[in-house]
């Protein structure tokens, strides 16, 4: 499936970006022949008003000719008289025959524009009026038409190697397009699993209690008291574990907000710590917290209880007997909660998964829970605008730092 995504990626990207590319090279080519177009004619225009400069000073006229007027090679200008006929006046790199030059006369005076192409003589034209008379300028089509079977076949070039180029960047962009929903879709694979290993063993255990008490139609309820006691302990297991996947969903869901709010955060802090004082009691765990007496960030009170219990209560139950976990609160230009216990090290390699769905470091789970509190507690921290991460060594302990926007 990631395979004809990625496929489908590269090649909607290509034909998006290729016909954007295609387009934008039609246009320049246009562009580029009408500028050189325009050039020529313009060209032929100021060699016009030249010419007719210079004759003005051969018939005894002397006119000052601006030295800037550009000499345009490969030309013919002819003037054009009353009665129809016309007379040479300069030829340069540009040589026709009498015939010929009739031949585009007369296909000039039958057109009403003042400047265009002559494509059966291969011609460029422009009719010119001056003080001797209008003088028709002739040009090369042929500079033109190389010149836009230059760029036309630079284009070409220029399209195929920006095709291999945007082929190679395309199928790189599409891997690193794909790899988060690759990540989602092997994480929902493994919760999928995940979530059927934790529900088979209690479901096992409520259909062998079954097929028990249904064997044995004559006993009393007291007599299965065993069975239907060990029925209703899975049965709760399961409720709490579809009670911890809801919430893990309902945290992450982008959809569902939070709304936050500027609040004393050191008082609900200390209030959650004496609330797990009993929890901790039971293990002979001292909880010790330093926290100022009132810290106000805009967050919000039911998620940031949510955060603190989990923390708390996975420190207290991976501590060992008459340990401390130590929970401090401080401020500044963010706000930092830290809750650290001094249990067994959590092994390197597996830090980096210690926030994924039904992930444990104990592989033998021979520990209480599903492996969804940390997860839980990293959805509610970004919810919170926060950033949950974790560090643990032998000689420290564990440290769980949840830090969050003021």
């Amino acid at each position: 499936m990631l395979t004809r995504l990625r496929k489908k990626m590269v090649l909607t990207n290509m034909l998006l970006v290729s016909t954007v590319l295609l387009c934008v090279l039609c246009a320049v080519c246009v562009l580029t022949w009408q500028n050189v177009f325009a050039e020529q004619l313009e060209a032929l225009r100021k060699e016009a008003i030249a010419i007719s400069l210079l004759q003005n000073e051969t018939e005894g006229h002397p006119q000052y000719r601006s030295p800037d007027l550009p000499i345009q090679e490969h030309h013919l200008a002819v003037l054009l008289k009353e009665d129809g006929s016309w007379t040479l006046l300069q030829a340069d790199g540009l040589t026709l025959s009498g015939e010929s030059i009739s031949e585009a006369v007369r296909q000039v005076m039958e057109q009403e524009d003042s400047s265009g192409i002559l494509r059966s003589m291969d011609l460029t034209f422009l009719r010119q009026n001056t003080k001797i008379g209008p003088i028709l300028m002739f040009g090369q089509y042929t500079s033109i038409r190389q010149n836009a079977w230059h760029n036309i076949w630079l284009s070409i070039w220029l399209f195929f190697a920006s095709e291999m180029i945007l082929l190679a960047i395309s199928i790189l962009l599409s891997r690193i397009a794909v790899k988060p929903i690759e990540r989602a879709w092997m994480q929902q694979k493994q919760f999928i699993a995940n979530a059927s290993h934790e529900l088979k063993t209690p479901l096992t255990v409520i259909m062998a209690n079954n097929n028990i008490i249904s064997g044995h139609p004559e006993q009393t309820v007291r007599q299965q008291e065993q069975w239907l006691h060990s029925t209703l302990e899975e049965a709760e297991q399961m409720h709490r574990l579809l009670n911890e996947m809801l919430t893990l969903a309902r945290t992450e869901d982008e959809q569902v907000s939070f709304p936050l709010e500027l609040i004393n955060g050191a008082e609900i802090v200390e209030e959650e710590i004496l609330f797990l004082e009993p929890v901790a009691f039971e293990k002979s765990i001292a909880l010790e917290l330093q926290a100022p007496k009132e810290l106000c960030w805009h967050t919000n009170p039911q998620l940031l209880r949510k955060l603190v219990v989990l923390l708390v209560d996975n420190a207290i139950k991976y501590s060992p007997r008459n340990d401390t976990v130590s929970i401090t609160l401080a401020g500044g230009k963010s706000v930092f909660l830290q809750v650290h216990n001094r249990g067994p090290a959590i092994p390197e390699e597996d830090l980096p998964h210690l926030f994924e769905r039904f992930y444990r470091s104990d592989k033998s789970r021979s520990t209480e829970g599903y492996g969804l509190g940390l997860a839980i507690a990293h959805a509610t921290a970004e919810k919170l605008r926060g950033r949950l991460s974790v560090t643990s060594t032998p000689e420290t302990g564990t440290i769980f730092t949840a830090e969050f926007k003021t």
